[in-house]
C-alpha cells in the first residue's frame, strides 16, 4: 500500500481506532489494578514501562488531563487534518514516537484516555517539523540557494577597516 496515495481520512480512521483501543485497554488494565488483586494477570506483549506504570499508580505524565476529552480521537484527528492539512507520514509518525516513547527505560508511559488528546497534538507538531524541515533541506540541496540580490552586494563588498569591531577579547 502506498502512503502517499492512500487517503488520509481512510488513514486517520485507521490510526485512530488502533489507538482508541490501546487507550481502552490501558484503561481497564488501570482500572483493574487499582483493586489489589491476589495475582495481577496483564497480558502478554506490554511493555516494561506499561507494567511499571501499572504497578505505581501514582505516576501521572505531563500529558494527563484531568478529565477525558469528550470529542472522540477519530474526530480530533480530522480536526486537525481540516485545520492543519498535513501528509500521511505525519500521522504515520505518531505510531513510531509512541512506541519509542513506551520503550524508554526508567519511565512510566501509557497511553490512555487522559492523554491519547494531547500526545497526538504534541506528535503531530513534532513530526510537521520534522518533515519540514526535511523538505525544505532538499528543496535547497535540489534547487541550490540564491542569496537575495542584498545579501549578495554585501557579501562581495569588504567593509572597510574603519567600520569594522574590534576583536573580541575574553579573559
Amino acid at each position: 500500500v502506498d502512503i502517499h496515495s492512500y487517503p488520509s481520512t481512510e488513514l486517520l480512521r485507521l490510526l485512530a481506532s488502533l489507538l482508541t483501543q490501546i487507550a481502552a485497554t490501558n484503561d481497564a488494565l488501570k482500572d483493574s489494578s487499582q483493586a489489589p488483586p491476589s495475582h495481577p494477570h496483564y497480558p502478554s506483549g506490554l511493555t516494561t514501562a506499561s507494567l511499571n506504570s501499572l504497578a505505581n499508580p501514582s505516576s501521572t505524565l505531563t500529558f494527563h488531563a484531568r478529565n477525558v476529552p469528550t470529542i472522540t480521537l477519530e474526530a480530533y484527528l480530522l480536526r486537525i487534518l481540516k485545520y492543519c492539512p498535513t501528509t500521511n507520514e505525519v500521522f504515520l509518525s505518531l505510531l513510531v514516537y509512541f512506541d519509542r516513547m513506551s520503550k524508554l527505560t526508567g519511565r512510566a508511559f501509557v497511553i490512555d484516555s487522559y492523554n491519547i488528546h494531547r500526545l497526538v497534538i504534541a506528535g503531530v507538531t513534532v513530526a510537521s517539523k520534522f518533515f519540514q524541515r526535511r523538505f525544505l533541506y532538499k528543496l535547497t540541496v535540489c534547487k541550490g540557494w540564491r542569496p537575495s540580490p542584498s545579501r549578495t552586494q554585501s557579501a562581495r563588498t569588504p567593509v572597510p577597516s574603519s567600520q569594522r569591531l574590534p576583536p573580541r577579547h575574553t579573559p
